[in-house]
């Protein structure tokens, strides 16, 4: 064709290809499929079908080579194309329908052309042979000849059991089987299905559940069977099935009987087994396992409990078992099994008696009342046994078994009454027992061991007035002083045996000889005899001197419920009492001649004095002095003073020192005797003259030791330790015993070592503070053994006393002078009182009035202002109202300031008498000037009296203080206050510190 435009051109022409074959093409199958059948257990290398395939190209036709690929059951022959199995064929392990590849290659030039082939399909189908049996399957694909299931017991009809999977590897008719229960267990169950084709579950299900009783049978064990309906061989299987029937709870526990009777006894401990009682369950496992539990009222089940395993009934509390409390307990007994099924017994527990009660008593005490000498039914006791009623633990028996006069009684044994064996005397009884008979009384039962109480029988005895006074002996001897005013001359009783107060009251009276000097009382209440106080009747004295000495009084005793009255004779006999001055005598006063230049210590004369008392003690003191010159001129005292002395006790006039004629031509002295033993004492002169220093040698105390041994052992010194002054606010000072105090010792007429603490001349006392003073006491022996004693020693000053003056002698003011001192301290609290004298408070020696001088010392030694003490007594009521009944008259002081009221008084009464006249002003002034001289002088006179009535014989006079007591006699002295109480030698005995009180100017 050419390029022209519009138009090409071309032109045509034949031309013959001759196309030559070249080996391009695979080869060619001459079939398009392949399928054969063959059975299985197909003998091996059997020819099952062949193969073919041409070469494709036309014009080469090369040979063909066969490959089979992915079988290893089956091989092909490369050159022929067969095919055979090379393993025997099983249709039940492998697949039905099988296909092998085949690939079919060119040889060019004897080489596989790998690039020219063609791979064909050969399906191989496999026949089924009967050569399988059926076979049972677990459901979990295992096989196996025995199943084994569990059910509960009666289960529901139709319920499944147990599933099985039965298969028979062949197919078809081959594979079909049928299936079958087979046994005597088997009639129970069925299947659901009898027929299975080739495989399928068989259920076995429950037909009839009744037969399914675990308690008659557990195990139930059958065949099934499965065998083939259609095949010549009949192949089969058994497979053995074992249904295990598990329990069900379907049975109650069972006891033996609805009600138990059980007994313990009541003194049963804790832990007693009362009985077991046990249940059965017709189930088996668990569900027949029974426990067992107790119910009632709390009480019950604290009083028992059970063993929940064995059923044992055993006492849980012994203590609540009590007969008496309560005799019976109802609980339940409940058996429970596994499976909470429940049935209960009834139990009733009786307590059954021991002998555990005592007899009780109705009373805690029992009294009853007779009449002494009475014979009758007194009291009835009775006690109650709460053991079992009309048993040997129930009855009671009483006896006596003990008390006071008790074989005077009798008790019935079996009802308790109490009589009068033999009459009782009520003063033959003991006093202590007041009248009272206590028997003690047993109740005892007839148990064993026998159990027993005692009760107390108080049996009062009635006293009868059967007895009237008797003196213990008829005649009575008694001494009494001539001064005897206040209190009893004599006391005596008679005695009354009766044994009560109103029978036993006696009462006295003097029906002869007492000359109207005596007068009798009767004292006594309760349970001491009524005394007889015979006194010296009032408005009387008795008279050693000149009245009768002897007196013989009859006494009588009267009963006022007894007919007879008994009589004693008191012989009272007087006692000379030195109630009567000394009198010095004239005669010995006068005419005495003295020698000049005379031997010192030589008597001059002897001044005599009578006392017309027994006892007396005279003590000769020389009260003043004076010289007189030529013509009786009154010389200086001075001058003579010294020249004479007079012995104390003798009353011998000595010469003192040298005598001058011509100094002095005569000396008066005044001279004074005093008798140290008199109650009622006076001196001869007006005037007391006393000295205005401290002597050496002034005793302050005097302290007594005794030791037990003899010879030096038991001989005792007294020694100074120390001694220490104290002044508020300063520190204390030890002073030295040679610049303080001393002692000395002796063994006086008591058989004691006697230390007599005294004072050194030159000790100042004039500050005020406290003394303490450290004395021991020494034995002589080795080791020595050693007492100590602490004094204390207040010096005060005297217008810190507080004075009170009471209606009292001084000597019945001293024997009240604790009371008085106890209701001062009660009522100024922190204070210590101390008592320093008494003296008479009146100007004349007649009147009955002594004035009390007190201290109050505070806890720090010091002295309480008495202005004070004095407002604290006068507000406190209570204080004036006890003091006032111990005679108290005033509180104050006899003081200057008294005086100057009693002077501006007098001064008023001048002035007024002045204003009427000139005479009587004259009268009134000279008239209150006698007066007051004429006092003085009386004053003067009534306090030297007072220094004689209340001086001791223990004591020198210079010392101005009443030994044995706390009184000063006189008014100026300063006072040191202290208190003394002898003491013992011990070995290595405490200190104690104690305070004296004396008086020193």
């Amino acid at each position: 064709m050419d390029q022209g435009k519009p138009d090409a051109k071309y032109a045509t022409t034949r031309l013959i290809i001759n196309v030559i074959d070249v080996p391009n093409r695979p080869p060619e199958y001459l079939s398009l499929a392949y399928y054969v059948r063959i059975p299985e257990n197909l003998p091996v290398d059997s020819v099952i079908i062949t193969v073919t395939a041409v070469d494709g190209d036309r014009g080469i036709n090369n040979p063909v080579t066969y490959d089979i690929n992915g079988s290893s059951a089956f091989a092909v022959d490369n050159k022929t194309g067969k095919v055979t199995n090379i393993v025997l064929l099983d249709r039940e392990i492998m697949e039905e329908l099988i296909t092998v590849d085949i690939t079919a290659f060119e040889l060019v030039k004897g080489i596989k052309d790998l690039s020219t082939a063609r791979t064909t399909t050969v399906t191989i189908l496999v026949l089924d042979v009967n050569d399988n049996r059926p076979i049972f399957y677990s459901m979990l694909g295992v096989s196996t000849d025995t199943f084994q299931a569990s059910v509960p017991e009666e289960p529901a009809n139709g319920m499944p059991i147990l599933h099985i999977y039965a298969h028979d590897l062949d197919q078809g008719k081959n594979g079909t089987f049928g299936v079958f229960l087979q046994g005597s267990d088997s009639a129970a169950f069925n299947l659901n299905q009898n027929i299975v084709y080739n495989e399928g579950t068989v259920t076995i299900q429950v037909t009839n559940s009744e037969a399914l009783d675990f308690e008659r049978n557990d195990v139930l064990q059958f065949q099934m069977l499965a065998i083939e309906l259609e095949t010549k061989e009949r192949f089969s299987c058994v497979a053995t099935i074992r249904i295990v029937i598990t329990d069900r709870n379907d049975n109650w526990p069972e006891f033996n009987q609805d009600y138990f009777q059980l007994e313990v006894p009541e003194d049963s401990t804790k832990g007693y087994s009362v009985a077991r009682i046990t249940a059965t369950d017709a189930d088996g496992g668990r569900f027949g396992e029974i426990r067992y539990q107790l119910f009632g009222s709390g009480n019950v089940l604290q009083t028992f409990g059970v063993d929940p395993l064995i059923g044992v009934i055993f006492v849980e509390n012994q203590t609540l078992l009590d007969r008496e409390m309560r005799q019976q307990y109802f609980v339940t007994l409940q058996a429970r099994d596994g499976g909470g099924l429940t049935s209960n017994a009834q139990i009733e527990v009786s307590i059954s008696d021991v002998n555990d009660q005592v007899p009780v008593f109705q009373r805690k005490t029992y009294s009853g009342f007779i009449k002494e000498n009475e014979v009758k039914n007194i009291v009835q006791v009775q006690a109650f046994d709460k053991d079992l009623e009309n048993s040997p633990n129930s009855e009671i028996t009483y006896t006596i078994i003990d008390g006071n006069l008790a074989q005077h009684f009798i008790i019935n044994g079996s009802s308790g009454v109490i009589s009068v064996l033999k009459p009782v005397d009520r003063e033959s009884m003991d006093a202590s027992l007041n009248g009272v008979v206590n028997l003690i009384v047993q109740a005892i039962d007839g148990g064993t061991p026998a159990r027993s109480s005692m009760v107390q029988v108080a049996i009062t005895v009635e006293d009868v007035n059967d007895n009237g006074p008797v003196f213990n002996q008829s005649t009575y001897f008694v001494t009494v002083p001539e001064d005897q005013q206040d209190g009893c001359v004599f006391e005596i009783w008679a005695w009354d045996r009766d044994a009560t107060e109103s029978n036993r009251l006696v009462t006295y009276r003097i029906e002869d000889g007492s000359r109207g000097q005596f007068t009798v009382f009767t004292t006594g209440t309760g349970d001491q005899p009524q005394t007889a106080c015979v006194r010296v009747a009032p408005e009387t004295r008795l008279d050693y001197d000149w009245g009768p000495r002897m007196y013989s009084l009859s006494l009588a005793a009267v009963n006022l419920g007894f007919d007879h009255a008994s009589h004693a004779t008191i012989q009272v006999d007087l006692m000379d009492t030195n109630d009567e001055p000394p009198v010095l005598v004239a005669s010995s006063l006068s005419d005495v001649l003295a020698s000049e230049n005379g031997d010192l210590q030589t008597t001059v004369a002897t001044v005599q004095a009578l006392d017309p008392d027994t006892g007396a003690e005279l003590h000769y003191f020389v009260r003043g002095a004076g010289c007189l010159g030529e013509k009786g001129r009154r010389l200086g005292s001075s001058l003579c003073k010294d020249w004479f002395r007079l012995m104390e006790r003798s009353g011998s006039l000595v010469y003192g020192g040298p005598v001058d004629r011509e100094r002095v031509q005569a000396v008066w002295l005044r001279v004074q005797v005093m008798d140290y033993n008199t109650v009622h004492s006076s001196n001869s002169s007006e005037e007391v003259i006393v000295l205005e220093f401290v002597t050496e040698g002034l005793e302050v105390a005097v302290l007594e030791a005794s030791d037990s041994d003899t010879g030096e052992n038991g001989a005792v010194t007294f020694h100074i330790v120390a001694v220490t002054l104290n002044v508020p606010g300063a520190s204390p000072v030890n002073k030295t015993a040679t610049e303080s105090f001393y002692i000395q010792t002796s063994f006086n007429s008591k058989s004691m070592w006697e230390g007599s603490l005294r004072i050194r001349n030159h000790l100042e006392i004039t500050s005020a503070g406290c003394w303490k003073i450290e004395i021991v006491a020494v034995d002589g022996g080795i080791p020595r053994n050693t007492a100590h004693y602490l004094l204390e020693v207040h010096v005060v000053n005297r217008s810190s006393k507080l004075q009170l003056v009471f209606d009292k002698l001084p000597g019945s003011l001293l024997l009240m002078e604790e009371q008085i001192l106890s209701i001062l301290n009660a009522t100024v609290p922190g204070t210590s009182v101390i008592s320093s004298r008494f003296l008479p408070a009146n100007k004349t020696s007649n009147l009955k009035r002594t004035s009390m001088d007190v201290y109050f010392i505070d806890g720090n030694g010091l002295v309480v202002n008495p202005d004070v003490i004095r407002g604290e007594i006068e507000k406190n009521v209570s204080t004036l109202s006890s003091l006032i009944e111990l005679g108290l008259r005033s509180v104050g002081s006899l003081s200057p300031r008294l005086k100057a009221d009693n002077k501006a008084t007098l001064h008023r009464v001048i002035f007024m008498l002045a204003a009427a006249n000139i005479t009587t002003i004259a009268l009134a002034v000279l008239i209150p000037l006698c007066i007051r001289q004429r006092y003085r002088r009386q004053l003067k006179a009534a306090a030297a009296i007072s220094v004689a009535e209340l001086t001791s014989v223990r004591r020198n006079p210079m010392v101005f203080d009443i030994p044995g007591t706390n009184m000063c006699t006189i008014e100026g002295s300063g006072q040191i206050l202290l208190d003394f109480i002898p003491f013992s030698l011990l070995s290595r005995v405490p200190r104690y510190s104690e305070k004296l009180v004396c008086c020193m100017p």
